[in-house]
């Protein structure tokens, strides 16, 4: 107790003493073994730390934003709504703004679609078409008047005489015309092509399109890539879509004329193969003289089985020029 009464002395002592400079009062307190804390140097040891506290938020201004610390208080949502603008030089009129909106209709006025009738209608179709593309074999039953009059005759028989009897078993090479002329009778080629898929069989039925002529090309892909046209096997009936350019007005360049179609008939003839042409118009505007190289049936509502069985009595057969 004696010695921090002492020491306690001491300190008065000192500061009575009232020393220049901190320094010569820590000095002094030094020698005497004591530590003094000055308040002066305090104050300015604490002075740097608040200036650089003061100071940090400008250094962080310059940082770049995705290095910014989040601030933890709570932000409000900025409520904005975008209007736009009239990008036109021209104002919209007045009357825009109060313009209301139409009455919904119903479906009164709407003009319901016509289904398609066929021009061979579906009931007969199939009957018309067995009919006409039909060609004769002789694998009939056996010709017995024949047969007599060989033997009546006494002629070597080298073949057994048969009946000719119709068949689809070569099947058919089908020709669509595409052409303008066309365009009114596109529904009824895609039906009458399924129905006669369905007749003949798929695998047995031949599709290509071509432009007012198959010898100018024919093909199924676009007419850029259509190549020449070739005839099918040896008996292989062909049927062609077409209207024989009676619907092409006479004059007009590009067109197929009776020369081209009579070259057509001709090549199919030299292959062996018949041809008939299914015609959306009347006989009395055929062409006369292509009813003699190929076989030309209405494409109509009009036109039956009997109608066919008529005009090929004896099934589709090559006609050549007498």
């Amino acid at each position: 107790m004696r010695e921090r009464s002492d020491l306690a002395d001491w300190l008065k002592a000192i500061e009575a003493l009232k020393p220049e400079g901190d320094d010569l009062l820590e000095s002094i307190a030094a020698l005497l073994g004591l530590r003094i804390k000055v308040a002066s140097k305090a104050a300015v040891a604490t002075a740097p730390k608040r200036k650089a506290i003061d100071q940090a938020p400008e250094k962080n201004s310059a940082l770049k934003s995705d290095q910014l610390i989040p601030d933890s208080k709570s932000r409000r949502r900025l409520v904005s709504v975008l209007t736009p603008g009239n990008a036109s030089r021209n104002p919209a009129p007045a009357w825009l703004t109060a313009a209301g909106y139409l009455e919904t209709t119903g479906s009164a006025h709407i003009r319901p679609v016509i289904p398609l009738e066929p021009l061979f209608p579906a009931r007969t179709s199939r009957a018309i078409l067995s009919s006409a593309l039909a060609t004769p074999s002789s694998t009939g039953s056996l010709n017995v008047e024949k047969l007599i009059e060989l033997v009546s005759r006494a002629q070597v028989i080298e073949e057994i005489p048969r009946l000719p009897i119709p068949t689809l078993v070569w099947g058919v090479q089908l020709l669509i015309d595409c052409s303008e002329a066309m365009q009114p009778f596109v529904r009824d080629q895609d039906v009458l092509r399924s129905a006669l898929s369905s007749v003949v069989g798929r695998d047995r039925t031949e599709v290509s399109y071509f432009d007012k002529l198959p010898l100018w090309g024919a093909g199924t892909g676009p007419k850029d890539e259509w190549a020449d046209y070739i005839p099918p096997a040896l008996g292989t009936p062909v049927v062609v879509l077409t209207d024989l350019g009676i619907a092409q007005p006479p004059g007009v360049a590009g067109l197929a004329s009776l020369s081209d179609w009579s070259e057509f008939s001709e090549m199919l003839a030299r292959a062996g193969c018949p041809l008939m042409a299914l015609v959306p118009y009347p006989p009395k505007r055929w062409p006369m003289s292509l009813t003699k190289t190929m076989a030309i049936v209405q494409w109509d509502r009009a036109t039956t089985a009997s109608v066919i069985r008529r005009r090929i009595p004896a099934g589709l057969r090559v006609l050549k020029r007498a």
